[in-house]
């Protein structure tokens, strides 16, 4: 694995970002959905 490249370090932290986003999303979706 090299994860000196600069391509491998982006992917990795788009990756992350969008995991981190998706999951947010979808508590506060689900803490709306049990308010109402």
């Amino acid at each position: 694995m090299m994860i000196f490249r600069n391509r491998t370090n982006v992917a990795a932290l788009i990756t992350l970002s969008v995991l981190i986003v998706g999951i947010s999303t979808i508590v506060v979706l689900h803490g709306k959905e049990s308010t109402r």
